[in-house]
């Protein structure tokens, strides 16, 4: 993920993440279209892409797990997920 700095990156948390449904993303903020593959997410080559709802809330649930998992080690949390908006 090479928008996290490598010391935040949890990367067991985040590939659990990503293989836990067939998640979709779109080029589009209506979510609509031709979806861009995961593959082609996990590549790095997109700048702004879209995701449903479902994602969102299963991305909440991430982000305040790797917040719990941070705190109970020591990890670095990233500011993304320190930011109480995210949470």
């Amino acid at each position: 993920m090479g928008w996290i700095p490598w010391r935040c990156h949890d990367r067991a948390l985040a590939a659990d993440f990503i293989h836990r449904s067939k998640w979709s993303f779109y080029q589009d903020a209506n979510v609509t279209g031709i979806a861009v593959g995961k593959e082609e997410v996990l590549s790095g080559r997109w700048d702004e892409l879209y995701v449903d709802y479902d994602f969102q809330l299963f991305s909440c649930a991430y982000t305040w797990k790797k917040t719990r998992r941070a705190a109970l080690s020591g990890v670095v949390l990233d500011g993304y997920a320190g930011d109480g908006h995210q949470t």
